[in-house]
């Protein structure tokens, strides 16, 4: 097929690009001009580096922030630091608690816990997904289930 390029990544990503390439070019019998094409095969680009902001983000307050913590005697769960941010967010949020973690995954975990959930349970979640929330399930015992969604 001389409309692919003789190189190509490998990788599934790039399989399913050339799948897509492939049906609108033949079945469709559409030609795709280089702003239809897929950035991988020469298209435009969607968004250019310069469109993203950097990182980290200039907050004002960070390094005094920082160095609060890091002169902490206590850090962690029970630090002068964290209680105040989990006050601070409980409030902003109208909650009556809140808790920080240490991650998501072991927020999930928790919220899993705190519902009950278990071994012998069963979690039906997103087939397309990240890896922490069939992590979290797993962490309690339960059993995860994934349902293709539409």
């Amino acid at each position: 097929m001389d409309c692919l390029p003789e190189i190509l990544p490998s990788g599934e990503i790039m399989r399913v690009a050339l799948v897509l390439v492939i049906w609108y070019r033949f079945i469709e019998g559409a030609e795709m001009t280089a702003l239809q094409s897929p950035a991988l095969l020469g298209g435009e680009p969607i968004t250019k580096s310069a469109d993203w902001p950097g990182w980290p983000p200039r907050l004002s307050g960070l390094n005094e922030a920082l160095a609060k913590v890091v002169e902490q005697d206590r850090w962690g769960v029970h630090s002068d630091v964290v209680k105040e941010f989990e006050e601070q967010f409980s409030a902003y949020h109208d909650a009556q608690y809140g808790l920080a973690m240490a991650n998501g995954t072991l927020a999930l975990s928790a919220i899993l816990k705190a519902l009950g959930i278990g071994p012998g349970d069963e979690v039906i979640l997103p087939a397309y997904t990240f890896l922490t929330t069939a992590t979290a399930v797993m962490d309690v015992g339960a059993k995860p289930v994934f349902a293709d969604i539409s």
